[in-house]
């Protein structure tokens, strides 16, 4: 489950990068996207779970004043992994140069 702070944030990111504001690193090979501001790193891990079924995402974030790592979890049992969802689909897509007068 995710923290309520930790939900304000992703919820500030998703719209901050559905207005083209950030641009996410994705690393398809490893299944996560990353960001990098100048007070924190955060990155979005997914991951299935074979045993159980589901999909899973690990939410790490780096404060980079104190350089403490932490480390929130969420699954699709729970109703915050829809938001995480979101995000890292938004983040992924974020650095396409798409050229749509083309279509």
């Amino acid at each position: 489950m995710i923290p309520k702070k930790i939900k304000a944030l992703l919820d500030s990111l998703l719209k901050s990068t559905e207005n083209e504001e950030l641009k996410w690193y994705y690393n398809d090979d490893e299944s996560f996207v990353s960001l990098e501001t100048s007070n924190f790193k955060l990155s979005i891990h997914y991951k299935f779970n074979y045993d159980q079924e589901i999909g899973t995402f690990r939410v790490e974030y780096v404060n980079l004043d104190k350089y403490k790592i932490y480390y929130f979890h969420t699954d699709q049992t729970n109703k915050d992994y829809e938001l995480v969802s979101a995000l890292y689909d938004v983040a992924q897509s974020s650095d396409l140069d798409l050229n749509l007068n083309n279509i």
